[in-house]
């Protein structure tokens, strides 16, 4: 019998030979498709990371062109151009002060804002919302003297104050009717609050994942904010532009992308890096490869044994081997086709969110293709203009643009469509019903990863109320000053929380004194009463509050400013607070000097007319012009028999005989229409009754 081949040296290095070749095969099969996955890996990383960078970029792009907005539309406003410019007249004017300050707070917005200043061109503070801020920072005074010079906001560089809290502000020049700045005004935002949250919040979950901040200072790169893995005590983060192996640095040396390299910790990772457009500001978003790989290595070691155990048992179970590949093969594809339904299941998430936003959002949204026809249509924007979405999509711009506007549409759209538009544009815009509404639009052009501009997205805000409030208030606010300046009378209203009084300008006309001290407290009023009647005033008020009554009225002597007095009427509204405690009066002073004199001159004379009549013998009798007896003297009831009270209200009549009646009657008639009389100046005699 021949000896088996499977047992002859020749089969035993054959065998060893072939098992070396598969083990190098499998050895070799393995390490390419580790390869393959991995490449696949970290490209849909890199996707995700990218995706996530973008995002991050439009965010802050928007927080900031919010803040530009916000600042223009304060600083180059009608009523505080006007404030700004009588309080640098007359800074000393409570009533300015008070007004603009209230201006100042009205624009606080107090959940986008921390404070809001008015500086001086070099930097000093003129106004503030906060009591406690000082002197200010050179951030700040370098951003107010670069807005002084520009016609455009300036966003300052971060800094700190009290209390470790990083700030940013955007500072804006305030300017008068020529184009020349007055003061600057600034915005000031608190960055720990506001922006470095939404830049830190990762979209997705991650235990690695984080966006940071990243900002040249000379020859550094800086992190403005707390990092997600350092301690809340520990410093900022801050390297040479000499460390290249930091993403960090790297992104501040220009490169932008995608970039492998060691973090602040000393961790490999993943990154996209790039610069916010319009701004110093870069941003990395980064994921720990561990992280990202952790299902790639998993797998990889998971082959290995399996080539391994395929290796040494390929001589015996090649046909189990077969089937093991296999059973590899579907488990590969298997995890192929998970990892792409959890990426599919990520972007739709995505997807829904902006979806959500798309349908939600106060604001219109509205995308236009290159010849600036409507692609997609928000519910806000049917709100805001009254066409549905299926009536707007496939229009051109002009069906919302009035004829008059459309002159001014032109450089706008050209602007976007190649690729150098995305500013804020204020306009007329007219809805379905033909109605004109005045619009706040935000507009930005949407590039490919070649950066050619394929589409234009517009965000827009219907803002007829509020410039027909902002319009309101101007006109009534000129018609109290007109209505002011039309009447006699002292205009006040006294403040009970300060105790601070305005008086309109009749004060310095009826009284004499000076504006300075028409604008001062209410002792200075107080003080000018007559001491006899001050008593009496003062208890009246507090007569006609205790009461809870709504009005309170007084006449009193007042002294003007050259030692005389003056008699006069006050007349004042108390108004209160929910709580019933008065808050304020507001009443109006009339001099009535002249009047009571003239009053008390007549009262004289009637009074001495009434003697010389009473006391003379002759009758006096006095008529109306219709003939009745108004007057009638005791020599009148001496001669004609009738009492006072029987003669008045009759008709002279009866005591004129019948044949001198015609006579009579004409000459009156002669008197009521205008005609010389004939018997005054003369004595005539007459019989009477």
């Amino acid at each position: 019998m021949s000896p088996s081949p499977f047992k002859s040296p020749f089969s035993r290095r054959f065998g060893m030979t072939g098992f070396a070749i598969i083990a190098l095969a499998l050895m070799a099969g393995g390490y390419w498709y580790y390869q393959q996955k991995a490449k696949q890996v970290i490209q849909e990383e890199h996707q995700v990371i990218a995706a996530i960078g973008a995002l991050k970029s439009e965010q802050i792009q928007s927080w900031r062109k919010e803040r530009r907005s916000d600042a223009l539309r304060v600083a180059q406003g009608p009523m505080m151009r006007r404030l700004t410019s009588e309080f640098l007249r007359n800074p000393g004017s409570r009533k300015i002060r008070a007004d603009l300050m209230d201006l100042l707070q009205l624009n606080k917005m107090s959940e986008a804002y921390e404070s809001v200043l008015l500086l001086a061109l070099d930097g000093q503070v003129l106004l503030s919302t906060e009591d406690s801020i000082g002197p200010e920072n050179l951030a700040t005074q370098a951003a107010v003297k670069a807005a002084a010079a520009s016609k455009r906001p300036v966003f300052s560089t971060f800094f700190s104050q009290a209390g470790g809290i990083t700030h940013l502000d955007i500072a804006t020049a305030v300017r008068d009717a020529a184009g020349q700045p007055l003061a600057v005004m600034v915005l000031r935002s608190n960055a720990d609050a506001s922006l470095f949250p939404m830049i830190q919040a990762w979209p997705l979950p991650s235990s690695s994942g984080e966006t940071v901040l990243i900002l040249r200072s000379g020859d550094e790169a800086t992190v403005p904010h707390k990092l997600r893995f350092e301690a809340q005590s520990a410093p900022r983060w801050h390297q040479p532009l000499s460390r290249t192996t930091f993403p960090a640095v790297q992104a501040v040396l220009g490169r932008q992308g995608l970039f492998e390299g060691i973090d602040y910790r000393g961790k490999q990772v993943m990154a996209d890096m790039r610069a916010v457009p319009g701004s110093p500001w870069f941003i990395l978003n980064k994921i720990d490869e561990d992280e990202a790989l952790a299902q790639l290595h998993f797998d990889a070691l998971l082959i290995g044994l399996i080539a391994g155990a395929v290796v040494l048992l390929a001589g015996a179970l090649t046909a189990y081997f077969h089937r093991h590949r296999q059973a590899e093969g579907f488990r590969a594809l298997y995890e192929s086709e998970q990892l792409k339904l959890a990426t599919e299941k990520v972007l739709l998430a995505a997807n829904q969110k902006l979806a959500l936003l798309f349908e939600q959002t106060p604001l219109g949204i509205i995308e236009w293709d290159l010849a600036f026809r409507v692609t997609r249509w928000n519910p806000a924007a049917e709100r805001i203009f009254g066409y549905s979405a299926a009536e707007a999509i496939g229009q051109q711009v002009a069906f919302i643009v009035p004829e008059s506007a459309r002159a001014l549409m032109a450089p706008i759209m050209q602007a976007l469509t190649t690729g150098q538009g995305g500013e804020r544009s204020t306009h007329e815009n007219v809805r379905k019903d033909g109605t004109i509404i005045q619009c706040e639009w935000y507009n930005s052009s949407l590039t490919d990863t070649e950066g050619h501009v394929v589409a234009v997205a517009s965000q827009v805000e219907d803002i007829t109320r509020r410039k027909r409030a902002e319009q309101d208030l101007i006109e009534s606010h000129e018609r109290f000053e007109l209505a002011s300046r039309a009447t006699f009378n002292v205009l006040w209203d006294r403040d009970f929380k300060t105790n601070a009084v305005w008086r309109n300008d009749n004060f310095q006309t009826l009284f004499g004194y000076s504006k300075e001290e028409a604008e001062a407290n209410a002792e200075f009023s107080i003080k000018l009463v007559h001491p006899d009647d001050m008593a009496g005033v003062e208890a009246g008020i507090q007569m006609a509050i205790d009461a809870g009554s709504e009005f309170w009225t007084g006449q009193y002597r007042f002294r003007r400013q050259d030692g005389s007095y003056a008699l006069v009427e006050d007349r004042a509204i108390i108004v209160r607070d929910a709580e019933g405690h008065v808050t304020r009066l507001l009443g109006a002073m009339q001099d009535v000097s002249a009047r009571k004199q003239a009053e008390e001159a007549l009262r004289l004379s009637e009074a001495r007319n009434r003697a010389v009549t009473h006391s003379a013998h002759d009758a006096i009798i006095t008529a109306d012009s219709q003939g009745h007896i108004v007057g009638w003297n005791r020599g009148a009831e001496a001669i004609f028999g009738y009492a006072e009270s029987e003669a008045v209200g009759k008709s002279i009549t009866v005591m004129i005989p019948e044949r001198y009646l015609g006579r009579h009657l004409e000459g009156i008639g002669q008197l009521r229409s205008g005609g010389e009389p004939h018997v005054t100046g003369k004595t005539v005699e007459l019989a009477g009754m």
